[in-house]
């Protein structure tokens, strides 16, 4: 079962995108990465909040969400959804898990339901 890394930003209207994908799959973990206006957010299903600094330079933010990440997948392939947050942030997470070694699927949940692009 793989895990599921999403950008989640301040805007709430992309929440409800984000609530459906993490009940699309049963993910062995899911990691939400966002700043500090995403603090709020609540899913039905558990998963990590991992708050960053987004006044950070990017490769800052970089090395931030890499530590946070570091050692905690049991597989090398992550489901990754950035339909929400910032394009920096979107940088920054994609960076963080190609330097921990980690193969990314991108997914997302569509009308006709749970989809790996």
């Amino acid at each position: 079962m793989a895990s599921l890394v999403a950008s989640i930003g301040d805007d709430q209207a992309s929440w409800g995108q984000i609530r459906r994908l993490i009940k699309a799959q049963e993910w062995e973990h899911v990691y939400l990465i966002g700043g500090e206006g995403a603090g709020s957010f609540t899913a039905d299903r558990s998963f990590d909040l991992i708050l960053i600094d987004q006044k950070k330079p990017v490769k800052d933010l970089i090395n931030d969400i890499t530590a946070h990440l570091k050692g905690k997948f049991s597989f090398s392939d992550v489901g990754v959804n950035l339909v929400s947050g910032s394009g920096k942030d979107h940088m920054a997470i994609l960076a963080s898990l190609l330097k921990l070694g980690i193969g990314i699927r991108l997914v997302a949940v569509t009308k006709d339901g749970f989809e790996e692009l």
